[in-house]
């Protein structure tokens, strides 16, 4: 028998399904010394991002922002030749890993 798991925004918005738990898993990994996973090597923020929620996740760096009101969450996960600037900062992570 196969289950599946999906979650839901009624999970979402209440924190103590989903947001809490992970929190806690995630602070636990940080703690214990296997944390290198569990932080994000960098955080890029839509304006006014509808799909996921703005905030700073434990140990997480400070988000760089695209402030410009034309600049959606679709924009900053598919840049393209006219908005590169997602991709340089994935690129800048990539280089600083080498």
């Amino acid at each position: 028998m196969m289950r599946y798991f999906v979650v839901t925004i009624d999970q979402l918005t209440d924190r103590k399904i989903i947001i809490d738990p992970m929190e806690q898993k995630c602070a636990k990994l940080i703690t214990t010394g296997t944390r290198t996973f569990t932080i994000a090597k960098r955080v890029i923020w839509a304006h006014k991002e509808r799909v996921v929620i703005n905030s700073r996740f434990l140990e997480d760096p400070e988000a760089v922002l695209f402030n410009d009101r034309a600049i959606d969450h679709t924009k900053v996960c598919k840049p393209n030749a006219a908005f590169l600037e997602p991709f340089n900062e994935v690129e800048l992570v990539l280089n600083n890993a080498i």
